[in-house]
């Protein structure tokens, strides 16, 4: 019985059944409607004819008439009743021998549902090809933002889920140029391949059979950039190399120097870590950082949670400072922090693929030493391979915690592996900080109650570093599910005083900067007024920009 609860169970909650099952509903409500309305309208003509049938009669009348077996024992004499004994039959067989067998095939078949084009006036859309984390949290962010888009997929049971998700979607080879065609790639405004190099080559030279202006993005391993382009790539994106870097930034050892982490014309974002500095303890007031430099702090990190800045923020010994200013500015903060935290700093990347080589490549950078861990596979091979595996782990990380080492960046491929890393790293050494990728977002969260300081989302990188292409620079991720955008003040704030307009209170976004003209606003205060005309630059949470669009967006 069990069982068949759970069959049930599962079975209302799959969304393709869920709408299957309300067309079949709504199907036999309309053919129950159609036979009540037939029979009262039997009943009516055969009293004017001088026969008195009951509803019963009429039903089994109606029903002998919509099978065609017509046994003849009730009869109309007139034409009227002729007339709609004609609609009857033609009604009855329209409904059973026609839109039946449709809704039955409706119900249990689902092929007929793939999309193979878009419809004629579709334009202005952004082409997306093929489905995996970084192009599903790029279409999140399509969705949030109202973007027009279309989802090329190749194979036809993956694009009907996608399809019965409400994900635009097109069936299609994505090797075959018909499928751009169909797709109204001149009526699109950029395309998007976010797979391997082989493939991403091989779409941008499809893509240029039907279109040579079309702009394509592209992500790419490293030294493959050339390939690409060569191919007819407009933009590459060498996410390896990005998500090495910002492992990086996030080290609290080394030095104390400002680190950009985005420009936004002469605006840059940068962040500073605090550790053997002399505000340690101090507010941001008391720090008089903006007096000394002319930089501002827009928010500081702790212990991988952002908090927004304000003038009784403590600096702490972990934290990092975001700071916000032009060039100058932030030459100026270097030359006054660059004689702090130079304590000798030791690093261990742990892993051995492409992103441990960008890391690598920037700790060379900035002088600080490190060491590669190359880890054993354990997600292969049988049981007893597998327990050997995990031992020889165990056997390096014990290594990690008779070393001084100040920092561990973790950038396998593989989550659980990441996991286990950061829950034994953290075992082994309370004090070491942590720094891990996630291939998964769904793992991010999963990592930080694992003891991880900061962590990189591959997908959430590569959707954010593609959307920012798309926005023309307009977006700057900070870390994972935090980010800076610059928008166009919307209407609905221009001329209205920060206070008044409880953006922080309505959506948990803050505004750290407003532009207008060529001047730069930077932590302006709650009585500035919004020009018209003017931009803004807010930070925030995923959560807090999908509410900021619901209040204020044009």
């Amino acid at each position: 019985m069990q069982s068949l609860t759970g069959q049930l169970y599962h079975f209302f909650k799959n969304r393709i059944s869920q709408r299957n099952l309300k067309l079949l509903i709504s199907f036999v409500i309309n053919l129950s409607g159609l036979i009540i309305f037939n029979v009262i309208l039997f009943i009516y003509l055969m009293k004017l004819e001088g026969q008195d049938y009951s509803f019963w009669n009429g039903l089994y009348w109606i029903l002998t008439i919509f099978t065609t077996l017509g046994l003849g024992d009730i009869v109309f004499t007139s034409t009227l009743g002729h007339l709609f004994t004609i609609w009857v039959l033609i009604s009855g067989m329209t409904a059973l021998f026609v839109l039946t067998p449709y809704v039955l095939y409706q119900f249990f078949q689902s092929e007929t549902r793939a999309p193979r084009n878009l419809y004629s006036g579709t334009k202005n859309h952004i082409i997306v090809i093929g489905y995996n984390m970084i192009t599903q949290a790029l279409i999140d962010y399509f969705m949030r933002t109202g973007q027009s888009y279309v989802l090329i997929i190749s194979e036809l049971k993956e694009g009907l889920q996608l399809h019965d998700k409400d994900l635009c979607v097109v069936v299609g080879d994505i090797y075959d140029a018909e499928t751009y065609k169909n797709v109204r790639i001149d009526h699109g405004i950029m395309a998007v391949a976010a797979g391997n190099d082989m493939a991403n080559s091989n779409i941008a030279l499809t893509i240029r059979e039907t279109n040579e202006t079309i702009p394509i993005i592209a992500t790419s391993s490293p030294g493959q950039e050339k390939i690409l382009k060569a191919a007819g790539c407009t933009y590459v994106i060498p996410l390896d190399m990005m998500i090495g870097k910002s492992l990086t930034r996030r080290i609290l050892t080394g030095n104390a120097i400002a680190h950009p982490v985005g420009v936004f014309e002469k605006f840059i974002i940068a962040e500073s870590s605090m550790v053997n500095t002399p505000v340690i303890g101090k507010t941001l007031k008391e720090a008089n950082l903006r007096e000394i430099c002319g930089i501002n702090v827009i928010g500081i990190w702790d212990r991988g949670r952002y908090h927004h800045a304000g003038a009784d923020t403590i600096i702490r010994k972990n934290s990092i400072l975001v700071l916000a200013g032009t060039r100058d500015q932030i030459d100026t903060y270097n030359a006054l922090f660059c004689i702090y935290n130079v304590s000798d700093p030791a690093v261990v990347i742990i892993g051995a693929e492409n992103v441990s080589a960008s890391v690598a490549k920037e700790l060379e950078k900035r002088q600080i030493n490190y060491e590669i861990l190359d880890i054993p596979l354990i997600d292969s091979g049988s049981g007893n391979e597998k327990q050997n595996q995990v031992f020889e782990l165990e056997k390096m990380l014990q290594q990690i915690k008779i070393k001084k080492l100040n920092t561990a960046i973790i950038t396998t491929e593989n989550d659980d592996i990441n996991i286990f890393l950061t829950l034994s790293l953290r075992e082994l050494r309370p004090d070491i900080q942590i720094i891990s990728r996630t291939i998964s977002e769904m793992n991010v969260s999963t990592l930080y109650r694992a003891g991880a300081d900061f962590v990189i989302s591959y997908a959430t990188l590569g959707a954010s570093a593609i959307a920012n292409i798309i926005r023309g620079g307009d977006l700057l991720i900070l870390t994972e599910g935090l980010n800076i955008l610059k928008l166009d003040t919307p209407a609905k704030l221009a001329g209205k005083k920060i206070m008044e307009s409880a953006i922080r209170q309505k959506t948990g976004c803050s505004i750290i900067a407003i532009q207008y003209d060529d001047s730069f606003l930077v932590n302006p205060g709650p009585e500035e007024i919004l020009p018209k005309k003017s931009k803004i630059f807010i930070i925030g949470n995923i959560e807090a920009e999908k509410e900021f669009y619901k209040y204020f967006k044009n």
